[in-house]
């Protein structure tokens, strides 16, 4: 299940997790924002999720890192 950031009915940030995530400012729950949204917005979310995981994995096992001094201790 997707999480999502922002209420799609007033822009404002969402927090809790799974199904019990609830818009900051208008009060919208997880079920009422996911009526909102169309089923293209929900898996996008989650593909970019996944996609970063992915990432994430591929430059641990390359033993890469982002500020390539690795060596300098």
């Amino acid at each position: 299940m997707p999480e999502i950031d922002f209420c799609p009915e007033c822009g404002a940030p969402v927090v809790g997790d799974g199904t019990s995530q609830m818009c900051t400012s208008c009060g919208l729950m997880y079920h009422e924002m996911e009526d909102l949204l169309d089923d293209d917005e929900l898996m996008e979310d989650d593909e970019i999720d996944a996609d970063d995981g992915l990432r994430d994995h591929d430059e641990y096992e390359s033993g890469g890192d982002s500020d390539g001094d690795a060596d300098d201790w």
